[in-house]
């Protein structure tokens, strides 16, 4: 029974992926959607980050907090400015339908409610296509350590 259970766990693994599709209009469809969450973020442009994520948005914070969309846009209001520089590439997407998981990388410069933020990030977003369009579900940012 083993066996056969670490046989079908990598068939399984290997078939999953493989439906998910890669699409270069895709890729440049959230690059662009990226950099505008970006650039909400470095204006402050509080409308476009509430139609950008969804209300039941979360995000998995480098120290591992859980931040909601409710404490993320009231700590960037709360801010005296938002980012001063957010650079995004190395976006990769993976399409599942209705569903697109977006990897990449941001070289950010902030500080946002007292917290220095500046650094470069790993970033994963799931979006979910509603009415349309995509809005953000959940993220994940992981520091990258240069040493």
């Amino acid at each position: 029974m083993r066996a056969l259970i670490r046989l079908l766990i990598p068939l399984f693994l290997l078939t999953s992926f493989s439906m998910a599709q890669k699409d270069p209009k895709l890729e440049s469809e959230f690059m662009r959607l990226e950099k505008a969450w970006a650039a909400a973020i470095t204006k402050k442009d509080i409308a476009s980050l509430d139609k950008l994520i969804a209300a039941e948005w979360k995000q998995v914070q480098p120290s591992g907090r859980i931040q909601t969309k409710a404490e993320m846009l009231k700590a960037l209001q709360a801010s005296k400015q938002g980012a001063d520089a957010a650079e995004i590439t190395e976006v990769q997407v993976m399409d599942f339908g209705n569903m697109v998981q977006v990897i990449g990388r941001v070289v950010e410069k902030s500080k946002v409610a007292g917290q220095e933020r500046d650094g470069e990030y790993v970033f994963a977003d799931l979006f979910v296509k509603r009415d349309g369009r995509w809005q953000a579900v959940y993220s994940h940012t992981t520091k990258v350590d240069k040493k």
